[in-house]
């Protein structure tokens, strides 16, 4: 090759080498064929350029992905629903922020980005300079979530939770921090709480038996005297996910059953049903119960709920007035008939009851069986305070022997009389005349105690 062809050679060589340095990658040196060191130094060339190319080609793919995953991560920041704010790990200044940090603390970006982080809370939270949570989360809380308070540009405060991490970009780090506003969460915990502590209060000492039940009536939750008195458990926890067939005998649990599942299903309550109970020691017990649907926020029947109250003392009294309903009835008769017997003693009894209109009813021994409503307000005694007492033990001693003697007397038929003071609930003494007078009821023989005020 000549040397003017060789030169023509050497200047298309950099001609391309132009090209490629003007960022054309597709170009390619021609071969002259001769295979001398310039058709080897352009293979070289051509092979260099197509790797550059390649090079080039996965860089730009590779700007491309960063570019759109920086975009994605921008919009998953700005739609996020919690406040996110990032700031310098070492100096607190903020560096970036979402809108919803905004709507935190009621500032703009622009009042946010470039001031110290401690601005965002209130002044109890922040120390030497940062905030408390600020230099956990820099610390051995790196990553963890810790609550504090925010207060806004109008000074209002609200409780957050916070989670931050600390992370490096370009050399410098960086620390990202969530905020969640728990204001109205925290509200709700405290109502929550205090909801508890007054179910907690009436459940743990309302003397009714209390209780919930879900829909295949077994306990959720019951009182803690149903679960002594009643259960024999010595924690009402103990009765969750049990049922009345746990506790009561087979016929009493099956009706309790078939009760409150009516009453799931109509949503019609029971209220103030008397139900018997009769143990397997024998023992019998009454109660009054109301049970009424237990409904959801969303007026759902998920269960039943009742109150259900100890009547067997009030029940057995009420029967006690009914036996002394039947005794008056048949004391009256026979003192009908003893008055028949004798005029003169049936016109003195007459003319007594019709003054004093109290009296006790006897048994041989003095003990009370019977007790007229004017003896209770005339001794100041209940009538249960009276019954089963014997009438020597309420006079005053002084009083007792004439007492034996009355009751002799009056065993042979007799009336009989005295003056005597009676004891009062309080101790003291009331002066009372006392007749007394046998009668004759079921083939026993008893007496009747008139009383009126001297």
């Amino acid at each position: 090759m000549d040397s003017k062809s060789k030169t023509k050679r050497i200047d298309e060589l950099i001609e391309k080498i132009k090209q490629v340095a003007g960022g054309d990658y597709s170009t390619r040196i021609e071969f002259s064929g001769k295979n001398d060191e310039l058709d080897i130094l352009a293979l070289n060339l051509n092979t260099m350029i197509e790797g550059i190319g390649q090079h080039i080609a996965e860089f730009d793919r590779t700007t491309k992905d960063l570019k759109k995953s920086e975009e994605r991560y921008r919009k998953q920041i700005e739609e996020a629903m919690d406040a996110i704010i990032i700031a310098d790990a070492e100096t607190g200044i903020i560096v970036d922020c979402n809108r919803m940090a905004e709507v935190l603390v009621g500032r703009k970006k622009s009042e946010l980005i470039g001031q110290p982080q401690w601005i965002l809370h209130p002044p109890q939270e922040i120390d030497n300079k940062f905030s408390k949570t600020f230099m956990q989360h820099r610390g051995e809380k790196d990553g963890e979530v810790l609550e504090n308070q925010v207060i806004t540009k109008d000074g209002e405060i609200k409780d957050v939770a916070i989670k931050a991490n600390v992370f490096e970009l370009n050399g410098r780090k960086l620390m990202q921090g969530i905020f969640r506003d728990i204001t109205e969460y925290r509200k709700l915990v405290t109502e929550l709480e205090r909801e508890k502590v007054l179910m907690d209060a009436m459940m743990n000492n309302f003397p009714e038996y209390i209780y919930f039940k879900d829909l295949n009536s077994q306990f959720l939750r019951i009182s803690r005297v149903l679960a002594t008195e009643v259960f024999n458990l010595s924690d009402p926890k103990k009765a969750i996910g049990k049922s009345d067939f746990d506790f009561f005998p087979p016929e009493h649990a099956q009706k309790d059953y078939t009760e409150e599942q009516e009453i799931i299903k109509s949503g019609k309550p029971v209220v103030n049903h008397e139900v018997k109970t009769e143990w397997a020691d024998g023992s019998v017990s009454w109660a009054s119960i109301t049970k009424l649907p237990l409904r959801d926020e969303h007026g759902q029947i998920i269960g039943t709920f009742g109150i259900s109250r100890n009547i067997t003392t009030r029940r057995l009294a009420l029967q006690e007035v009914e036996k002394m309903r039947d005794l008056l009835k048949d004391l009256n008769q026979q003192l009908a008939a003893a008055y028949e017997e004798s005029r003169h003693q049936k016109d003195e009894l007459l003319a007594l009851l019709h003054d004093a209109q109290s009296a006790l009813l006897l048994d041989s021994t003095g003990q009370i069986l019977g007790v007229t409503e004017k003896m209770t307000r005339l001794t100041g005694f209940s009538r249960l305070g009276l019954i089963g007492k014997n009438i020597k033990d309420l006079v005053e001693p002084n009083s007792r022997l004439q007492m034996d003697n009355m009751f002799k007397v009056s065993s042979i038929g007799g009336f009989k009389n005295i003056y005597t003071e009676f004891v009062k609930p309080d101790g003291g003494f009331k002066k009372f005349d006392l007749g007394l007078n046998r009668v004759n009821l079921d083939k026993e023989k008893m007496f009747i105690a008139i009383i009126w005020e001297k």
